[in-house]
């Protein structure tokens, strides 16, 4: 059903997915649907929870499908579909699905979809409650792709609320619109001096020295002040790339923003030259 595709540490299913659904009576209409359901990631960075003897914690119900908009071990980004009929190594586990197809052989496709409903180990979930969505928290990934795919209606599920946090949600959005527009791949701490370690055309470079968060800042003033160093380093750098080279050095050798030899000097990193230093720790900005 499923095979391996050592090239590209991937497992792919076999045959035409869809002619394989479309045998067991699932509609053209719907598993178009699925090839254009998008899962997400998961909002849990910036929900509040119950506390553990919370009666709002680990509720049994059954759960509407339309709602569910992603799982733990599901690729963001990819569609339902997808998801189902290719995933690298470690992602997701093709034995698993074939257990869930294997239904579709002892079950008519009304019972099956039914039997989504009757799970005796309900899959598990965290409801968004301000957003009226689920997403899959823990057990059950498999389970609830499979049931998306061969529409079920409803999966059985224990639930538990999750309530939105907008302060950190605004500093979630925040930090991860400042990484995306400036390609930051990973942000080290030393001490008071933050190293940002970028992405490029040609791969992954650090840049040591950009000032940690004063005592009095929060995360927004911090990442505009951030923001505008980094702007005015690569502004200085492009004025100087322009000049001959003897110039170049000559005005690096009095630089007293060492960011910017650094810069123009970029020493691209392999996966084993980013190995952290012991004396660094890793930086979450929506955290701060």
């Amino acid at each position: 059903m499923y095979s391996y595709d050592e090239e590209n540490n991937m497992f792919f299913f076999t045959d035409d997915l869809t002619k394989y659904l479309l045998k067991y009576g699932i509609s053209i209409e719907h598993i178009n649907k699925m090839k254009t359901k998008i899962l997400e990631n998961d909002r849990g960075t910036y929900q509040r929870f119950p506390s553990l003897n919370s009666p709002e914690r680990d509720n049994v119900d059954l759960v509407p499908m339309d709602k569910v908009i992603g799982t733990s071990r599901g690729t963001a980004g990819l569609s339902v579909y997808d998801n189902v009929r290719e995933m690298y190594h470690g992602d997701r586990e093709p034995h698993k699905f074939k257990n869930c197809f294997s239904f579709l052989d002892k079950l008519s496709l009304g019972e099956l979809r039914k039997s989504y409903e009757e799970l005796y180990y309900p899959v598990e979930m965290v409801y968004y409650v301000d957003d009226d969505k689920y997403f899959v928290s823990s057990d059950g990934n498999h389970r609830t792709l499979t049931a998306m795919l061969v529409g079920a209606e409803y999966i059985r599920a224990k639930v538990t609320n999750g309530y939105c946090d907008t302060i950190k949600k605004e500093k979630f959005f925040c930090s991860k619109e400042f990484e995306i527009k400036y390609n930051i791949v990973d942000i080290m701490s030393s001490g008071n001096i933050y190293d940002f370690s970028f992405k490029d055309n040609k791969g992954v470079f650090e840049i040591c020295g950009y000032p940690a968060p004063r005592e009095e800042e929060d995360l927004f003033a911090f990442l505009k002040r951030i923001s505008k160093a980094i702007d005015d380093d690569i502004k200085k750098v492009n004025r100087i790339k322009k000049m001959p080279t003897i110039i170049q050095k000559l005005i690096l050798r009095y630089e007293k923003n060492y960011r910017i030899e650094q810069y123009i000097n970029r020493k691209y990193l392999s996966e084993e030259g980013r190995l952290f230093w012991r004396n660094r720790v890793p930086v979450v900005l929506h955290s701060l």
